[in-house]
């Protein structure tokens, strides 16, 4: 289980917020494995959310490079990762958050190659579809999770043994499981990729990528029963007309509503 990534709109809410779900959520973990984005634009505030994290249950912590100043160096950037690595305990597992689009700081190979002496860096987390820059952390850190956050890396992904966090497929949760089993089977995984890019396109539709987090969030909530977007600030809500849209899709791809 992951929260509070660029689809739980994390920007939006107040720290407090944030702690508040996080004790939610240990609370109801059981046997889940449970990775939280803790990412601010400030070292103090990233550190706080992080430990408390770590003291209420959470398995690992994702961090993003910090948003609002563009063009970081490198060294900049280490900085700041090193930073909020020295304030946290050395046995919290760690993943980098690899988002250029909203952050506007890709984190370069050389940055992880340095942040690689600090014993706890599990992973990255590339949320972006450049097929190239996924496959080059793979390439280069065959030993570290390279989690890819789109359905576009995900064929990759699973090729190379590594693991995904796929928002868009949040309504195909049972198409994403047995994806996953085939790949674990070592059969091939083509078939049932494409299958589930065909669904995921035909929900979406053409898509600027601002509008994608409320159609995901009003499918979920469909399926639950009690269809509702959480959209905050600068995001906006679904019309009722793309709304109905939705729903008849999902009926016309046999994903039953209101029984989760």
């Amino acid at each position: 289980l992951t929260f509070f990534g660029s689809t739980g709109q994390m920007t939006a809410f107040t720290v407090a917020e944030h702690k508040a779900l996080m004790e939610t959520v240990g609370k109801a973990k059981g046997k889940l494995n449970v990775l939280v984005t803790a990412s601010t634009a400030n070292v103090p505030d990233t550190i706080e959310l992080c430990k408390h994290a770590a003291d209420h249950g959470a398995d690992g912590v994702i961090v993003s490079p910090p948003y609002y100043v563009k063009g970081i160096s490198n060294e900049g950037m280490l900085r700041y990762y090193t930073m909020v690595l020295d304030g946290l305990p050395k046995n919290l597992p760690f993943y980098l958050y690899h988002v250029p689009r909203w952050t506007m700081a890709p984190i370069p190979v050389e940055v992880v190659k340095q942040l690689r002496r600090y014993g706890n860096i599990a992973g990255l987390k590339d949320s972006t579809t450049d097929a190239k820059g996924y496959t080059n952390f793979v390439t280069n850190f065959p030993d570290l999770s390279i989690i890819t956050g789109t359905y576009e890396n995900l064929e990759i992904a699973l090729t190379h043994g590594m693991g995904g966090i796929i928002q868009e497929a949040g309504p195909y949760c049972r198409d994403l499981a047995d994806l996953f089993a085939v790949a674990h089977s070592g059969k091939d995984i083509h078939p049932a990729y494409a299958a589930l890019q065909a669904k995921i396109a035909k929900l979406y539709g053409a898509k600027d990528g601002l509008d994608q987090y409320a159609i995901m969030q009003y499918a979920m909530t469909a399926e639950m029963g009690k269809a509702v977007s959480y959209t905050r600030p600068p995001f906006v809500d679904l019309s009722d007309a793309r709304k109905a849209e939705i729903e008849k899709t999902l009926r016309e791809q046999q994903i039953k509503l209101g029984q989760l």
